[in-house]
């Protein structure tokens, strides 16, 4: 059995067994877990992170590129867990309780380094993207390419699920579509901009000589 407690500024973690010896371990080479300090070997507390945390961060509407970085980043912690001999079930998913700085694009979870059951409400690609779907429905969002990609995520979903190989694939055709599609509004910029050039004004006189150029010296 095991008691999650959240607080304002702290999580406590309480249960009636001892953690996995090597995760607990193994946690204190992680640099994306959020500050924590053991209390006994039963009890386990995490403090606030930097940056703020995927709630207050989806507060103001994002772009297409703030999405992908977040996701581009998740996907590479989801492989380092592997090589730190870590379970992705036991990563803390409360929108609440993970922490993105995006000056830094830096993530932060809390892990659960006990056995217990995995989360019904499904994988962090799933509940990302059932939150930015309601929160660009509640906050109306309005960027159309946003609300697009957002709409493909939901897809992406269904299809990857949680495959970390194919939703690194899926990010850089993201990032592809968008960047050609920058090109083309440069270029169509560029048309519109583009001075017409207008026919310099000749004299009669200048009209005659460039026509009959050997009659008119």
């Amino acid at each position: 059995m095991i008691q999650i407690c959240k607080e304002e500024k702290e999580i406590w973690i309480r249960a009636e067994k001892a953690s996995i010896h090597y995760q607990s371990k193994m946690m204190e080479a992680i640099p994306w877990l959020l500050p924590f300090a053991w209390q006994s070997e039963k009890e386990l507390v995490y403090q606030r992170g930097e940056g703020q945390t995927i709630m207050e961060w989806l507060n103001q509407e994002r772009s297409e590129n703030e999405i992908l970085a977040l996701l581009e980043r998740y996907t590479s912690i989801q492989q380092e867990l592997e090589s730190y001999l870590m379970d992705q079930d036991k990563l803390l998913l409360d929108p609440g309780w993970i922490f993105w700085n995006d000056m830094t694009n830096e993530l932060q979870f809390a892990y659960i380094p006990w056995d217990f059951p995995v989360e019904a409400a499904g994988t962090f690609y799933k509940r990302f993207a059932r939150l930015l779907h309601l929160t660009s429905v509640e906050k109306r969002w309005e960027k159309e390419r946003l609300v697009l990609l957002l709409h493909r995520m939901e897809i992406a979903v269904k299809q990857y699920e949680n495959q970390p190989l194919n939703w690194k694939s899926w990010i850089q055709q993201e990032k592809q579509k968008m960047k050609e599609s920058e090109e083309i509004k440069e270029k169509a910029l560029d048309i519109l901009t583009e001075k017409e050039t207008i026919p310099e004004e000749k004299s009669w006189f200048q009209v005659l000589k460039q026509k009959f150029p050997f009659a008119i010296r």
